[in-house]
């Protein structure tokens, strides 16, 4: 901790310490102003998804899918099947369900989901959101424990309603997705090894892994790190889960999930424009992407981006190679730090270089992005850190389309027939959110090395 002067004289005015509280005191206003902006737009965004959803009728989210994969578990139908033919035996509108590929997510997502199955979609939408919503929440009031905040308990859903306005709480809460139970579950994780509960936390993992294999890299952490308590639990509830889903599922679906709808899906979304993985670079530069057309016609259905060099090969070679390259050096750079920042760093890795990894996945920095600020609140804001910090968490307050945009207005498409199809060059910006986390990565990195026990110079109340 750092040891702080409880007595001082006021500084004279021009002073470095009058410069500094001069600092700090702006830096303030604009974290609450900031904070403020975002407090009311999120308020407002909420009330319209909670006004979204009420109007009858099916509304194509992510939530639709896992409600598929519920409801085909539930009526015995092969949950390998398209989501438009299981919505076709369920008796709804094939145009209402999305895309024509199998589900994306594990047996045991449909599991999580059975309970929705028994009831009205559109209430089930309703529930799913308070759930989503009511998860963040929890997050954030163990991420104040987590990072030993003395922030009071009654702003800690102000925060959560701030983030709504934040572009990937957005889409969390917009898609129905489950990005917010996931950071529940890792924070609550973090909290019992800061704690000393492996047991625990490796229950709280292994959940987090029958929802989505996400953030498998962390067990590679455990691993090296002989956490042999945090990882026989986990494996024990992930073996538990899987269990329960061959005897849900049957072995076949569940063969036939790991062998034709995981790479089927996988290889779909990894040519997805908006596919923020720094894995896609490949497929961007040798192999071309694909998305729903947003510029220069609205009437388009499709666009699409022409390689620089077209060589599947090298594409698939980079989509393998980059994650594991990026990972083995994250887990080098942070197997000696504590568990909780390893852990929060290495989340940030995960999303950051998933084949497929999509805006939404960025709730799960929320830990680093805490730790971070922490860090900089007991060092007294450091001018230098606190600005390399703010260019990296500003820019990512931009919405997607933002990026998507900037690559579109500085190229040109050339028409082949009604389809645009745009340099390899225009979708290289997509992939700024996953490069900003692996620089919160770096940066989070050098903090964990570097938070010794510091004292503060007597006239600038600057660390020494």
């Amino acid at each position: 901790m750092i040891r702080a002067l409880t007595q001082r004289q006021p500084l004279p005015a021009g002073s470095p310490g009058f410069v500094n509280d001069i600092w700090r005191i702006a830096l303030t206003l604009l974290l609450a102003l900031l904070g403020f902006i975002f407090f009311v737009v999120g308020i407002l965004i909420l009330r319209l998804l909670v006004d979204w959803l009420v109007i009858p009728g099916v509304k194509y989210r992510d939530f639709t899918e896992f409600y598929l994969l519920a409801s085909a578990i539930r009526y015995g139908i092969d949950i390998t099947l398209p989501l438009t033919t299981i919505g076709e035996h369920l008796g709804i509108d094939p145009t209402l369900v999305g895309f024509n590929h199998p589900a994306p997510y594990p047996p045991t997502m449909g599991l999580l989901f059975l309970p929705f199955a028994y009831i009205d979609y559109t209430l089930g939408g309703l529930i799913w959101l308070a759930i989503d919503f009511a998860s963040l929440v929890a997050a954030i009031a163990l991420l104040v424990q987590l990072i030993g905040s003395r922030l009071h308990p009654l702003l800690v859903i102000p925060i959560a309603l701030a983030l709504v306005a934040w572009d990937p709480v957005f889409w969390e809460l917009k898609w129905g997705q489950v990005g917010t139970l996931l950071l529940l579950l890792h924070v609550g994780m973090l909290l019992l090894l800061q704690r000393g509960h492996p047991r625990g936390a490796g229950v709280l993992f292994g959940l987090a892994l029958l929802i989505k294999p996400l953030t498998v890299p962390v067990a590679a952490l455990l691993l090296l790190r002989r956490q042999w308590r945090v990882l026989g639990a986990a494996v024990g509830v992930v073996v538990g889960g899987y269990a329960a889903a061959l005897l849900t599922v049957g072995p076949i679906a569940l063969i036939k999930y790991f062998t034709q709808s995981l790479p089927t899906v996988g290889r779909f979304y990894s040519t997805f424009w908006p596919n923020i993985s720094l894995a896609t670079l490949g497929s961007r530069l040798f192999e071309g992407m694909w998305q729903p057309a947003v510029l220069p016609r609205p009437e388009d259905a499709v666009m699409v981006s022409d390689p620089l060099i077209a060589s599947p090969l090298a594409a698939q070679a980079i989509l393998l190679l980059l994650p594991l390259l990026v990972i083995s050096a994250g887990l080098w750079a942070v197997h000696r730090l504590p568990l909780d920042s390893a852990v929060a760093i290495l989340l940030c890795i995960s999303i950051a270089v998933s084949p497929i990894s999509w805006i939404h996945y960025e709730v799960l920095a929320l830990p680093l992005i805490a730790q971070t600020l922490a860090w900089l609140q007991a060092h007294g804001w450091p001018r230098r850190l606190t600005t390399a910090v703010a260019c990296i968490l500003l820019p990512m307050l931009f919405w997607l389309m933002i990026w998507l945009y900037l690559g579109l207005s500085f190229t040109r498409p050339r028409l082949e027939g009604e389809l645009p199809h745009y340099p390899a060059v225009a979708t290289l910006p997509v992939l700024m959110p996953g490069l900003l986390l692996l620089l919160l990565a770096a940066l989070g990195t050098w903090m964990a090395y570097h938070s010794l026990p510091l004292v503060l110079d007597v006239e600038t109340r600057s660390p020494r």
